[in-house]
């Protein structure tokens, strides 16, 4: 009988150990399971703030590289001023399409053809204002004579030189960097060469007389050296002799030297 109360009490033990392993069993899984959940939940957090630091670095180095270029390009603009700045001499060269308007010799009209002209310039500048000098020439011929009684009008021939030399006021607006406006009033002295062709006959004029001109243009600076303009000038001198005032007009292109 004992043996058999025994063998009871014992399978009965038995079962109570087995559910006892199996309910810590469950518990350690139960335990695990929560910190590979939280391991697993710490690295994303731990990435994410990885994430967040490497985007942060990134747009700080971004932000830096910037102002290094704005600097960098602050300190080139302040450069190429200062060598503008300290090229205080222009040398242009100007070369134009001449359009001479009628004018009057003796008591008739005198119509020109088209000519050209040409000038070398000199000036020393103070700021946006510049003050120089200048050399130029023109070149056109003569077309026709109008306003003859019952004849009308009759053709003509023969060469018209004219060399003037004057002094400047100029000024420079600059519009950006490389763009910017130009113009000059001069006054001088102007020598004449006038030789007029009619038939057989041929009349010839030397004579000095004022000379007067203003011009307005638009440039472009290529290097802190160099630059070109593409201008419009209107210019002139008095009569002088058998001549009446000559006036013209010019469209062309200079080429300028800062040194």
């Amino acid at each position: 009988m004992r043996k058999i109360f025994f063998l009871f009490w014992t399978c009965g033990y038995l079962i109570v150990i087995s559910a006892g392993t199996k309910s810590v069993s469950e518990t350690l899984n139960h335990l695990a399971e929560r910190i590979d959940k939280l391991n697993r939940t710490y690295m994303s957090i731990e990435e994410k703030i990885n994430i967040i630091i490497i985007k942060r670095n990134e747009e700080s180095l971004e932000l830096e590289n910037s102002e290094i270029k704005t600097l960098k390009e602050s300190l080139s603009i302040e450069e190429k001023i200062k060598i503008k700045e300290s090229s205080k001499n222009r040398l242009n060269l100007y070369f134009g399409f001449l359009l001479p308007k009628n004018s009057t010799f003796r008591n008739y009209g005198i119509h020109f053809e088209n000519g050209s002209q040409f000038e070398i310039e000199y000036a020393r500048r103070f700021g946006s204002f510049s003050l120089g000098t200048s050399v130029s020439g023109k070149f056109f011929g003569n077309d026709k004579i109008a306003g003859i009684p019952i004849v009308g009008e009759m053709l003509t021939a023969g060469e018209n030189k004219a060399l003037m030399t004057s002094l400047l006021a100029g000024w420079r607006t600059q519009l950006n960097e490389t763009v910017f406006i130009n113009g000059k009033i001069s006054v001088g002295v102007a020598f004449t060469n006038q030789n007029l062709r009619i038939l057989t006959n041929s009349i010839t004029q030397k004579d000095n007389s004022f000379y007067y001109s203003s011009l307005i243009g638009i440039g472009l600076q290529w290097t802190n050296f160099t630059n070109t303009i593409l201008y419009y000038q209107y210019d002139g001198y008095e009569s002088a002799g058998n001549f009446g005032d000559q006036s013209f007009h010019q469209i062309g292109l200079s080429l300028g030297l800062n040194y």
